[in-house]
């Protein structure tokens, strides 16, 4: 089964305006080179938390980002620090049947971290659109779990795993 990420996009909501960028990926291998501190780190791990595999870097992460999309940004290296209003990332994926789900979660704002909202544009350019659950018992088995769609969306049998009591 092929899995494209086809654009990653990050938006953040200072008090002096947004800030953010979009990333548009091809189908193979692509190459992110900017200097550093440019938010090459910060566009890998949207793509985890997008997915809600942020847990991957530690079982307490609630957001893999540092500051820049949780407390402050700085528009200029030696300028002033921007506090965050709200932040966000959304992540496009397309699977073998030319099907493209857009994930958009929330950093920092109002709404719950664990609530993911998902567009889903079918082969015949239909879209929909539907909200899912994760790091809650069940996301991976349930209905209205983000996980339990992800994999049904890929096209992938995940196996039963044992629980120990």
């Amino acid at each position: 089964m092929q899995v494209l990420i086809s654009k990653v996009i990050i938006h953040v909501t200072t008090v002096s305006g947004v800030f953010g960028t979009e990333l548009d990926f091809q189908a193979g291998l692509n190459v992110v080179k900017a200097p550093n501190t440019s938010g090459k780190s910060t566009s890998l791990q949207a793509v985890l938390y997008g997915l809600g595999l942020e847990r991957m870097l530690g079982p307490r992460v609630e957001t893999p980002f540092g500051h820049v999309l949780t407390e402050y940004l700085r528009e200029f290296p030696d300028g002033a620090s921007l506090p965050v209003l709200e932040s966000s990332v959304e992540i496009e994926i397309k699977n073998n049947k030319m099907e493209t789900l857009a994930i958009h979660r929330i950093v920092k704002g109002d709404n719950d971290t664990r609530l993911v909202r998902a567009r889903i544009r079918d082969a015949d350019g239909s879209d929909s659109r539907r909200d899912f659950f994760l790091h809650d018992p069940g996301s991976a088995q349930r209905e209205d779990g983000f996980h339990n769609f992800l994999a049904r969306f890929l096209g992938w049998d995940l196996p039963d795993v044992s629980t120990f009591d």
